[in-house]
């Protein structure tokens, strides 16, 4: 039962909402079926639901909602009766559902008006409304919407009435529901399930294109809209009924706005379906129709005044009838179309990606069994005799009606798809839910295959053209990712299936099988070997000869059918199988015209991809070459080709006697055949000869000539060069060297040549005697150059012989072909396979291949060898060889090197032969050639203006524009070049063209320092802008992307820099104001450079660029630098969230990289597994170094910031607070027994509490403080009600532990526990003894850290200076205490302390002090009255004068103005003359904190024109205002001064204490402030105490002192712990 409240839609019922009765109606297929009220006011609302005027069939059941759950109610004649059963959610659909009356529906269109036009009032809602209208793109798409409802509405029936100035539509799906009226009204209130149509409520508003005023009447309801007034179409107002057609349930009217209105709908309802163009078609059907018990279901017929429409079941399975007849027309057009459909469940991700699309409120859904489908269809035409797929159709995607979205498929697809209003996007096409839809189109594709399967042997249908429509997915215009998907699918698939179609058994019949079982064959060679030799040989079927060659490719590529190529043509032949297929022609007529057939396809095959030399080989394993005609057998005589073949010249006889050896010629007659006139055959055999004589010329068997005579008889002979005279061998070489063109172009002369120094070599290890190459040599490398012997030959030119030895292989250039072949299946080859990205060898179309060869061009040993030797050699003869080596390059470069940059791998076949040679696009193009990395990465260019050669990349061309550009630091090459050269190896490009971006570049490339050269260049950079955007984007982004501003000595990118940074990170970022003043406005109004403040991009770069670059010694810089880092990234998390941070780049590098400082052991990586702690418990803060085994952060506590505060920085950091990862244990030793002076020492804390309380609450703080006072405030008060109990123990133990890991264990003097209402504190002596262990655990029991830094500050500090005294003098303590820090004491409750006897002051003191003394005249009633309302403290403004800078001058104090103090003087207010000083103290001055940041700004610019004054004016700069970045610094600037000793300029640090008084010589200092003051050698230098007197004057009075000197003169006198100064002027 409880599924009920999920079940369905559950929606408000409108009629009553402006009552005090709400009613909610469960819709459920679209109706309302069950009624739900509220406990509170259901007799009025049962009341209501029984009332006749509103229901003519009220609500069966109704659930009322209570406290505890729910009740049902069933309605009898009686009324509504409390029913005790349940109600099965399965039994909600075949509940009657809920009817109203025509009064209620007009009472309810009434109140939809009321709420929308309340709507409407808000501004927001006009730029809601104003999108709508613009969402459809032309009138004619109402009519698909209308349909798209009627559809939603369960019609079957639709009917389209036009008449001249209006459009009548009517249906015969469900009523209008109220929640219809609502949904129909308003935008995004669709109640449309997920198996409608509509988009969100949007739909119905195309509506308002064709018409200001449409009508709806559907019972009960009639209503319209009035378009012409804003925001009309979404105010229904109650119109005068009209009759709905008989068979029809609603009717919308919609008057049109004008003519061209109906023109575009009645060109909608006239058109024939193209893509882009909306309009009703025959198809439109199929998408509105569902099949379900063998019955169609959805629209199956529309009427329109031109069309009628109507779809029945087809002829075959799968297949629909659509009949349309135009009104004009007598004839009725009628279309068989395939139709397929799929179904899905969609798991949860992808239903709720769906719902959310459709905005559907009913997440119940997911739990009712959803069902999704995808069909597609594809229009049958009829040929002759079959059935075939119209090809012609452009596949668009249907959601239930047509989009505007084209597929790229041969069909349509129809699927609930997620597209956007105008339905011409699909939306988030790789989301969850439309991927999974389109899933399934591999698997429909594979359908359309089975399908076609399942009726191929019906004859009826033509299987090869069905599959035609096996997608191209490469042309599928949906996203790649999904088409992958599909794509892999539907491959899956097909491989598992049998679907390849073969040749049947049966003639005319049709197999199948799978991908592996077939092979796809060629009709040529299935002609020429027959269908059953092939299945014999190859042991697979033979796919169907009848497909077309799209399919046959989408079959090799998609499924790697295996394909008949000439490799196994040859294999076929080896076997000789082809002679027994010939046997049965019994002429030479017939053999003559086979054999032809034969050779025209193997040079079809062979022509274009290997060499003759491999074509011979090829057939030297093949008997097809015709010898001899046996007349008895009526059979040729065939051999294998051989190289002792040869062939007569056409017509002609010759005696071969002479050449005494048996030679093979082929048969006279073929080759005369093969040599005939073909004018008068059939074109079939006219190609089969031409394609046999090119294959007779392609392996041009010999012909007895003088090619003959080289080939066989002189290149042997002089191959070696041996057993014969030189004479002899230069005279055969001669001979050959005339011929040697008469040779085919891949025939081998393979001969050695004689060298410069008389010894035969190899062709490749010679170079022919050139100049700029004899030059790079050098004259010791004769054995490198071809003899000048070979030149006396007078019957051969020097021309002829260069060409010839170039031919056999002589360099004329400084390259050698490198040629590596290796095996891909080794462990070297797979491994080099690896490295060059090679793919596995494949099974071309003739030879199986198991190896690569690698053209990989190098200049070789005896040119790297020389290229070495030069490095060391003299300068000049070392410029001379590379000028003519870089000479060499240029002048052959186009032709000769620069084709040969590339790496090139190409197969080699297992016998050795190379092919494909002779077509480039066959090789593998991997890398570049050794030669072209040596002169990428090697330093080989002479360069005019330096002795050593250079890398080309740092080299620019030499011409004349670069020659001036030699004294500006380029290095110019010292030989001119080939300009593709020059480009190839990546010389610098010429000057003369350079932008200044790229001079720019050059110059930061170079690491020129020249400051000059930098600022010229800007200059030239934004004096080109004038105004031009692009061009100013353009240097934005060059800087921003570039390191080109040069600052401190290294180059940075715009974005990396501040102008003006603060100092305290001026040590990692450089101040531009200081170095480039000129260029301030462009670099921050242009470049974007931030003025002063950075960003988190700063930040981040300060952090990982120079906090945690290197192990940097902790020093005070450095640390302010850590501290000024964390602060800003503090509030940048405070801004954006710690969260959304971590997900930025920023987040991520920072998480990647930070680390953090910890004390005793350094950096340490947050990232590392060990527990980082940040100790913000006072007592563990003081006793860190019991935590050895812990890291523990060093710099966070200097924040002075609270826990709660620091958590998103800690959180990032990975660091855990003290407070929350470490827990406390606790026992003790010996019997506890209740402490002597128990009753004083409790009355005593109950004091101190309430002290503590009024302290803290005296005091104003900011909304953000407060919430964490009064928390404290309310836990002290609770501590004061508890009981307490002191107990006196021999010994505490103490255990910390963090996840239960034993830090370590220790003893206290102390320790205080709160349980169950009562504080027990255990202690093992007298306070006075452990009072410093007392202090650490009241700050615990107090919870200090609930309070702000300051406020914490001054509880820490009430209870350190007075706890000591808590058995006696207690009361004392605390007052005076009051009074040295200006606290106003209030009245103490005397309800809840006992009255302390108090003695003298100084008695407690020199308990608590020792010799310290307080001034005993200051009192409560002398400290300054703290404002009586906020506005008081509003009004510092009015109490200041503008300082009169010019006037104000800092003087020095001098010593002998000061008296010194006597003995026993210290801290009492007598002079040593006995002169009593006045007490001039106002230390709760409320504007305490305004008097001194005017005083330290004062100070900063008058220090600094101190400087200028004393010669100083270059560190006026490098002043740094410390306390402005870090508050709680011990002092507040540091500056510069002149040692009076030895005329140095020293550092000093600068301590600003203001005061509105002239007289006032006192003031506080800290006990850091006065500890750093005293330090010996200090490396920022002596602390002056800077006193502003009269701060709120125009013409402050500054007056300065060494602090240390006057205090070891007795100069000072220092009152009380927490300090109070007074300097000792006699007078002032």
């Amino acid at each position: 039962m409880s599924n009920i409240f999920n079940s369905g839609n559950w929606q408000k019922h409108f009629q009553c909402t402006d009552r005090d009765i709400d009613i909610e109606f469960l819709y459920y297929n679209r109706l309302p079926r069950i009624a739900r009220v509220n406990y509170k006011n259901k007799e009025e609302a049962l009341k209501y639901l029984l009332n006749r005027k509103n229901f003519l069939r009220p609500s069966r059941w109704v659930l009322i909602i209570t406290d505890n759950g729910y009740k049902v109610l069933k309605y009898t004649f009686e009324g509504y009766q409390l029913y005790e059963g349940n109600i099965d959610t399965i039994e909600i659909g075949n509940i009657q559902p809920i009817e109203i009356t025509e009064n209620c529906a007009g009472l309810i269109v009434d109140k939809i008006y009321a709420d929308n036009f309340k709507w409407l009032n808000d501004p927001k809602s006009k730029r809601v409304i104003s999108t709508i209208p613009r969402i459809f793109s032309e009138s004619s798409v109402v009519i698909f919407e209308l349909i798209q409802n009627a559809y939603d509405s369960n019609a079957t029936r639709v009917k389209i009435i036009m008449g001249e100035g209006q459009f009548s539509f009517l249906h015969n799906g469900d009523k209008f529901t109220e929640s219809d009226v609502n949904s129909i009204s308003f935008v995004n209130l669709s109640t449309k399930d997920k198996d409608k149509v509509g988009f969100m409520g949007i739909g119905f508003k195309a509506i308002f294109l064709a018409s200001d005023m449409p009508e709806i009447h559907s019972s009960p309801f009639s209503f319209l809209f009035n378009n012409k007034s804003v925001g009309g179409f979404i105010l229904p107002i109650k119109c005068e009924k009209k009759i709905v057609e008989d068979n029809y349930s609603t009717l919308i009217y919609a008057p049109l706005k004008n003519h061209e209105v109906y023109e575009s709908l009645n060109n909608a309802l006239l058109k024939q379906e193209n893509v882009g163009n909306v309009c009703i078609s025959d198809k439109t059907l199929l998408h509105l129709i569902k099949e379900d018990d063998n019955s169609l279901k959805g629209i199956i017929e529309i009427k329109s005044p031109y069309i009628n429409i109507n779809i029945i079941k087809g002829v075959f399975d799968n297949t629909y009838t659509i009949s349309s007849k135009w009104i004009d027309d007598e004839h009725t057009k009628v279309e068989q179309w395939l139709r397929l459909e799929r179904k899905l469940i969609p798991d949860k991700e992808e239903m709720a990606e769906f719902l959310e699309a459709r905005d559907i409120k009913g997440s119940s859904l997911e739990d009712e069994g959803w069902e999704e489908s995808v069909s597609i269809i594809i229009k049958l035409n009829k040929n002759d005799k079959h059935f075939v797929p119209d090809l012609n159709l452009e596949g668009l995607i249907n959601v239930y009606l047509p989009t505007r979205i084209v597929t790229g498929l041969k069909f349509d697809v129809q699927g609930n798809f997620l597209v956007n209003a105008a339905r011409d996007t699909l939306r988030n096409i790789d989301g969850p839910w439309n991927s999974k839809l389109f899933e399934q189109l591999g698997d429909l594709c594979i359908d359309i295959l089975i399908w076609c399967k399942k009726m191929s042997n019906s004859r009826q249908v033509l299987v090869s053209a069905f599959y035609n429509l096996i997608p191209d997915w490469n042309e599928v215009k949906i996203s790649r990712k999904t088409v992958d998907k599909v794509k892999n699918n539907f491959i899956m698939r097909f491989l598992e299936e049998e679907l390849v179609p073969v040749e049947g058994c049966i003639e005319g019949e049709t197999d199948y099988v799978r991908p592996n079982e077939s092979i796809i064959i060629d009709r040529e060679v299935f002609e020429l070997f027959g269908k059953e030799n092939l299945e014999e040989h190859t042991h697979k079927k033979v796919v169907l000869q009848s497909l077309s060659e799209n399919s046959i490719k989408k079959m090799i590529d998609y499924f790697d059918v295996s394909v008949w190529n000439i490799s196994d043509s040859i294999k076929f032949l080896e076997n000789k199988k082809w002679e027994s297929i010939c046997s049965n022609f019994q002429t030479l007529k017939m053999w003559n015209r086979q054999i032809a057939k034969l050779y025209s396809y193997i040079y079809k095959q062979l022509k274009k991809k290997i060499t003759k030399r491999q074509v011979c080989k090829l057939l030297s394993k093949c008997s097809i070459l015709p010898i001899d005609w046996d007349d008895g057998t009526k059979n040729y005589i065939l051999q294998t080709y051989t190289e002792e073949l040869y062939r007569l010249h056409y017509e002609m006889a010759i005696d071969l006697t002479p050449f005494n050896k048996e030679i093979n010629i082929l048969n006279q007659s073929f080759d005369n055949y093969i040599r005939g006139r073909v004018g008068n055959l059939e074109e079939d055999e006219k190609r089969d000869i031409e394609g046999a004589r090119s294959l007779l010329e392609l392996i041009d068997i010999k012909k007895l000539d003088h090619v003959t005579i080289i080939k066989d008889f002189i290149l042997p002979v002089i191959r070696e060069g041996k057993d014969h005279t030189v004479d002899f061998i230069i005279d055969c070489t001669a001979y050959v060297c005339k011929y040697f063109k008469e040779l085919k172009e891949n025939d081998t002369i393979n001969i050695v040549i004689l060298n410069q120094k008389g010894d035969f070599s190899d062709p490749n290890d010679l170079y022919i005697l050139n100049g700029d190459i004899e030059i790079f040599f050098g004259q010791k490398h004769e054995e490198l150059f071809v003899s000048k012997l070979y030149l006396k030959n007078e019957r051969v030119s020097i021309d002829n012989w260069r060409e010839f030895f170039v031919n056999l292989g002589v360099w004329d250039k400084l390259l050698n072909d490198n040629k590596k072949k290796f095996n891909s299946y080794s462990g070297e080859g797979k491994k080099l396979m690896e490295e060059l990205e090679l793919p596995d060898p494949k099974v071309d179309n003739y030879f199986l291949s198991n190896y690569y060869l690698i053209f990989d061009d190098q200049f070789g040993d005896k040119v790297m060898d020389r290229l070495n030797e030069i490095k060391s050699i003299n300068p000049k003869l070392k410029r001379d060889s590379m000028r003519a080596f870089i000479r060499i390059l240029s002048s052959n470069w186009e032709n000769y090197y620069s084709p040969r940059v590339l790496r090139k791998i190409n197969y080699y076949t297992n016998n050795q032969t190379v092919y494909f040679d002779t077509n480039p696009n066959e090789y593998f193009y991997r890398g570049y050639s050794q030669f072209y990395t040596y002169l990428i990465n090697e330093s080989w260019v002479p360069v005019i203006n330096e002795d050593d050669t250079k890398m080309a990349k740092d080299v620019t061309i030499l011409n004349n524009e670069t020659i001036s550009f030699i004294n500006e630091g380029v290095f110019v090459c010292e030989e001119r070049i080939n300009k593709k050269m020059a480009d190839e190896l990546r010389f610098l490009p010429l000057e003369a063209k350079r932008t200044n971006q790229e001079r720019l570049r050059r110059l930061s490339s170079r690491n020129i320092r020249d400051i000059h050269k930098y600022k010229e260049i800007y200059n030239a950079i934004f004096s080109e802008l004038s105004g031009d955007a692009n061009k100013e984007e353009e240097i934005i982004t060059f800087f921003q992307e570039n390191k080109v501003i040069y600052a401190n000595e290294k180059l940075w990118t715009s974005k990396e820099l501040i102008y003006m940074p603060d100092q305290t990170i001026s040590a990692y970022f450089p101040d531009l104001n200081f170095i480039y003043s000129e260029f301030k406005e462009r670099f921050i109004n242009i470049l974007g450079i931030s003025e002063s403040q950075p960003t988190i991009y700063h930040i981040m770069q300060l952090f990982c660029e120079y906090i945690w670059k290197d192990d940097r010694t902790i020093s005070d810089e450095f640390r302010n630098i850590i501290l000024y880092g964390y602060r800003r990234l503090l509030n940048h998390l405070e801004d954006c969230g710690d969260e959304i941070f971590k997900d930025t780049p920023e987040g991520k590098k920072f998480k990647s990289e930070a680390k953090v400082f910890c004390k005793k052991v350094g950096w340490v990586s947050i990232n590392n597994s060990y527990p980082i702690i940040y100790l913000d418990v006072a007592k563990y803060d003081r006793n860190n170094s019991d935590f050895d085994e812990l890291y523990i952060e060093s710099h966070l506590t200097q924040l002075k910031r609270d826990t709660g505060d620091l958590m998103k920085l800690l959180n990032l950091l990975n660091i855990i607070p003290a407070s929350v990862g470490i827990k406390e244990e606790f026992s003790y030793g010996g019997t506890a027994v209740i402490y002597s002076n128990y009753e004083t020492v409790t009355k005593n804390l109950l004091y101190l509490m309430n002290i503590v309380v009024n302290i803290i609450d005296q005091q104003d703080y900011d909304d953000g403080d407060k919430s964490k006072v009064n928390q404290f405030i309310k836990h002290v008060r609770g501590l004061s009600s508890l009981s307490i109990f002191i107990y006196k123990v021999s010994e505490i133990n103490i255990m910390l532990k963090i996840d239960e890991h034993v830090l370590f264990e220790n003893k206290k003097n102390c320790c205080i526990k709160e349980d169950n209402g009562v504080i027990s504190i255990y202690i093992t002596n007298i306070i006075k003894i452990i009072y410093g262990s007392l202090i650490e655990e009241l700050e615990d029991l107090f919870k200090v850290n609930y309070l702000p830094i300051i406020q914490k500050e001054q509880v820490i500090r009430l209870i350190t200076n007075t706890i000591a005294n808590i058995e006696d003098y207690f009361r004392k303590s605390i007052e005076c205490f009051l009074a040295e820090n200006g606290y106003k004491l209030q009245e103490v409750r005397q309800d809840t302390v006992s009255a302390v006897n108090l003695e003298t002051y100084e008695e407690t003191m020199a308990i608590n002090k020792g010799n310290t003394r307080v001034d005993e005249d200051i009192h409560i009633e002398d400290i300054e009255n703290e404002p009586d309302s906020e506005n008081e403290r509003k009004n510092y403004g009015s109490l200041i004068e503008s300082i009169n800078e010019e006037n104000v001058v800092i003087e020095d104090i001098d010593s002998d103005d000061c008296e010194a103090l006597g003995v026993g003087d210290v801290g009492n207010n007598h002079s040593s003359t006995g002169i009593r000083r006045p007490v001039t103290k106002h230390f709760s001055n409320v504007f305490n904190k305004e008097d001194g940041d005017r005083g330290e700004e004062l100070v900063l610019k008058i220090e600094k024109k101190r400087l200028i004054d004393i010669g100083l004016k270059d560190y006026v700069n490098k002043v740094k205002h410390i306390s402005k970045t870090i508050p709680t610094n011990p002092w507040d600037i540091e500056s510069f001064d002149i040692d009076k000793c030895n005329g140095l300029v020293i550092p000093i640090r600068v301590e600003v204490k203001s005061t509105t008084d002239i007289h006032n010589n006192t003031f506080p200092m800290s006990e850091n402030e006065l500890r750093e003051a005293l330090a010996e050698n200090h490396n920022k230098g002596e602390l002056f105490i800077y006193r502003v007197y009269g701060i709120r004057e125009s013409i402050p009075i500054i007056k300065k002192f060494n602090f240390k000197e006057f205090f070891i003169e007795n100069k000072i006198n220092v009152k009380t712990k927490d300090v109070y100064v007074e300097i000792l002027i006699k007078k002032f």
